[in-house]
């Protein structure tokens, strides 16, 4: 058993090498030609309008560009919202159970929990603010995809 997982590990990673290997291959070939086709366009521009309007506007399209990328890469992606995963039935109950009486939201925490597979922390152990804690951070790291 333990020869067939290593070599299903050995099999991935020669495949992971191999896709690292083309993909910097890859990245280099188009740096090589962007560099080929910057060169052609300040020529082109050099001709047309001057060196120092083809070098200013190079330099501009650069920075530009530049400053889209980095914008992009500090966008930071929007947050699930608990509805998507949890299903309506699950979300109903719990707006049930947090509508009764403070017995009730742990009822249905416990509820959650041992559906889930996991143990609910014993009755009376710990604050319910504490076992709310508990419920939510063992919720938020089972749904992880």
């Amino acid at each position: 058993m333990f020869r067939l997982v290593g070599l299903v590990a050995r099999e991935k990673a020669r495949d992971t090498m191999r896709k690292a290997g083309f993909g910097l291959g890859a990245a280099l070939c188009l740096i090589v030609g962007l560099g080929f086709l910057v060169a052609a366009a300040w020529i082109a521009l050099a001709a047309a309008k001057g060196a120092l309007f083809a070098s200013v506007f190079l330099g501009l399209c650069f920075v530009g560009l530049g400053a889209v990328l980095m914008a992009v890469a500090a966008m930071r992606p929007r947050p699930k919202s608990l509805s998507s995963d949890l299903d309506s039935d699950a979300l109903e109950a719990l707006s049930r159970a947090a509508a009764g009486g403070p017995g009730e939201m742990e009822r249905a925490m416990r509820g959650f929990l041992s559906q889930a597979g996991l143990t609910p922390p014993e009755t009376g152990g710990a604050p319910s603010l504490v076992a709310a804690f508990v419920f939510g951070l063992t919720l938020a790291l089972t749904r992880r995809r």
